[in-house]
């Protein structure tokens, strides 16, 4: 899924993001890769509520006619809105959940309790940071994430630009299968994505499947760290 910025530095449109869509869909077909694409956008916070406010259309990572429809959005780095739980809100009453575009790199995980019981809250960590490539604070954040919200995690590479940053999937599929149970990353890399295309919400039985490898994960976590 291709997300491309919507932000006032980076003033994209659907239509523009489309247009660029089918040009791909386009080569790929003629180069016979068999790739299931799709596209949405990665909205900036502010931006997003501008649109919201005003009733224009907003692009989603799933079709906007399923039952459940979510949206990637990078939050401000310095500063919290007051305004943020107001709009968790409203999306919610529109059956609408919000996927976090790289909350590692904004702060810790004690950051996010109180719009995660607000809302269907999901967070799409970047494969450098969990590598490592983003600096020792920013794995450690990408670790607390992962350990407190382990069934509202997906994966994003974050390719931009492309010279400084390139997809690592098959990296960082090694890299987690080494370090947890293959049932929470077979969920992470298939069972969520699919829910989030499918427009469906986390159910009780993902979250009780996933906390019985919890606390697991954590004992081997800290006995890493010792």
């Amino acid at each position: 899924v291709f997300t491309p910025h919507i932000s006032h530095a980076y003033p994209n449109s659907e239509s523009a993001i489309k247009k660029k869509y089918d040009e791909l869909k386009e080569a790929m077909a003629a180069s016979s890769v068999d790739v299931t694409l799709r596209y949405g956008a990665e909205y900036h916070l502010e931006t997003l509520c501008e649109k919201i406010l005003n009733d224009e259309p907003v692009v989603f990572l799933n079709n906007p006619d399923e039952e459940h429809r979510y949206l990637l959005v990078e939050f401000p780095f310095a500063v919290r809105p007051l305004w943020l739980e107001k709009l968790i809100d409203r999306l919610k009453r529109n059956n609408i959940s919000i996927v976090v575009a790289h909350p590692e790199r904004y702060g810790t995980s004690d950051n996010f309790v109180d719009i995660v019981d607000q809302g269907e809250c999901l967070f799409a960590l970047n494969v450098s940071s969990i590598l490592g490539e983003e600096g020792t604070r920013v794995k450690q954040n990408a670790f607390s994430f992962v350990s407190r919200y382990t069934s509202r995690i997906v994966w994003s590479s974050d390719t931009h630009p492309a010279l400084n940053r390139y997809p690592q999937f098959d990296r960082v599929i090694q890299y987690l299968q080494k370090k947890f149970s293959r049932v929470i990353t077979d969920y992470w890399f298939d069972t969520l994505p699919q829910k989030i295309i499918q427009g469906k919400k986390i159910s009780e039985s993902d979250n009780a499947i996933i906390n019985l490898y919890v606390d697991n994960f954590i004992s081997c976590h800290k006995d890493r760290k010792e």
